[in-house]
């Protein structure tokens, strides 16, 4: 069950953090961000599913993850905090999209599409995988890894 959603700089969702219970009903005038919110939701499922790179095509492309008013430098992060039935401790998993270093002074924010920046699962304090600006802090381990006992 997912417990709590951040998401920063998602199209108009500025900085937003919403605590989920079993049964979650939003609430809010037009053009609050209701929609958009479940439209956060589902391209994180969908870029998880869809490992990475399809998930930004089905999109068309990361620009339209966007915020409406970019500032400079812009990121577009996802963490969600999340349980998993038998396991006593919260996952978390974190998902980041920056506009490279380099072109940030050349151009308006808008027309600089961000990369991955970094992705993480953790449990509890554990970090299970960690990737950032395309490198492994912490691989993810093999099932064979996971499976065989410690030496």
């Amino acid at each position: 069950m997912i417990k709590r959603v951040h998401i920063s700089n998602f199209k108009c969702l500025g900085n937003v953090t919403v605590d989920l219970d079993p049964v979650t009903v939003l609430i809010g005038r037009s053009g609050t961000g209701k929609t958009t919110f479940v439209e956060a939701l589902r391209f994180v499922r969908d870029y998880v599913a869809l490992h990475g790179e399809n998930a930004l095509q089905l999109y068309g492309g990361s620009a339209v993850l966007m915020s409406a008013t970019p500032k400079t430098p812009l990121t577009v992060s996802f963490r969600i905090t999340f349980t998993v039935p038998g396991v006593q401790e919260d996952y978390e998993y974190t998902l980041q999209f920056a506009q490279p270093p380099e072109l940030q002074r050349f151009a308006h924010p808008r027309t600089v599409e961000p990369t991955l920046n970094e992705e993480k699962l953790s449990l509890g304090t554990r970090t299970l995988f960690h990737r950032k600006a395309g490198n492994w802090v912490v691989q993810p381990k093999t099932l064979q890894e996971l499976r065989s006992p410690p030496p």
